[in-house]
């Protein structure tokens, strides 16, 4: 088998948990149709693997024997119907997936080697009336965030997935203006002023070469508000008093004179 798909779901009478607190979530929109919710586990799986490592993959790794049950066979089988919506939910290309690479780990540590790749994905059957506009905004608001993931194409599933090509992409700080460093650091959300951003262009001029945008974010991980290194320990002068570090001279000062 080049490609499989193995589907993990909750036995019937198992409490559901994922899908109760969306149900909730959905009443919380103010749609009260919904009759019923299923949360489904997906494992797409790519490489020379038989049906017998398959099924073992899926019943010993995947799967918790008490309270789930699986199905390696193209998925569980769900009511056709308008009033039955299915919305499959799977990670960007680029963004880690770490239960995938456990699984990857998993299946070789118990001998199985065949397996190149797990990508994982979580399916949710929603049964009740809606309208488009209801089964987009439940999609939109409750399933996923767009910056890391997408709704998964019927076809995209036993899609193989993309290698890694690494790109260099350089930022264009040398000669650029005002303008248009500022717009650099917002829309880069580097979170830099105009003051350090000119800084940092006069360094890569001495370099004379453009920064990379992971050289870039770096420095605006170290210099931004990204991890409290301005406000907390910076200097600060307030109502004329100077705080040479507010994070030990305020919150821990406190803490350690209790």
């Amino acid at each position: 088998m080049k490609s499989a798909r193995i589907e993990v779901r909750d036995k019937k009478g198992v409490y559901d948990a994922v899908a109760e607190n969306l149900k909730k979530d959905i009443l919380d929109l103010g749609i009260r149709t919904v009759k019923n919710v299923e949360y489904i586990q997906v494992f797409s799986v790519s490489g020379d693997i038989s049906k017998k490592d398959l099924s073992t993959v899926a019943k010993e790794i995947l799967t918790d024997k008490i309270s789930q049950e699986c199905d390696t066979r193209g998925g569980f089988s769900h009511p056709r119907s308008k009033h039955v919506h299915v919305r499959e939910i799977g990670y960007n290309p680029g963004v880690m997936d770490p239960v995938s690479e456990s699984a990857l780990k998993a299946s070789r540590d118990i001998g199985i080697k065949g397996i190149s790749s797990f990508s994982t994905s979580k399916k949710y059957v929603i049964e009740g009336r809606l309208t488009a506009r209801q089964a987009d905004n439940i999609t939109e608001r409750l399933l996923y965030n767009k910056i890391i993931q997408h709704v998964v194409d019927p076809k995209e599933r036993h899609a193989e997935p993309v290698p890694y090509t690494f790109e260099r992409i350089e930022i264009g700080l040398l000669g650029a203006g005002d303008r248009k460093l500022k717009e650099i650091s917002r829309t880069g959300q580097l979170y830099l002023s105009l003051t350090e951003m000119k800084e940092i262009e006069r360094y890569f001029r001495t370099l004379k070469r453009n920064p990379t945008d992971c050289e870039l974010e770096t420095i605006a991980q170290t210099w931004s508000e990204h991890c409290k290194h301005k406000t907390m320990m910076g200097s600060i002068v307030y109502k004329g008093k100077t705080y040479r570090n507010l994070l030990k001279e305020t919150v821990m000062k406190v803490t350690k004179d209790l």
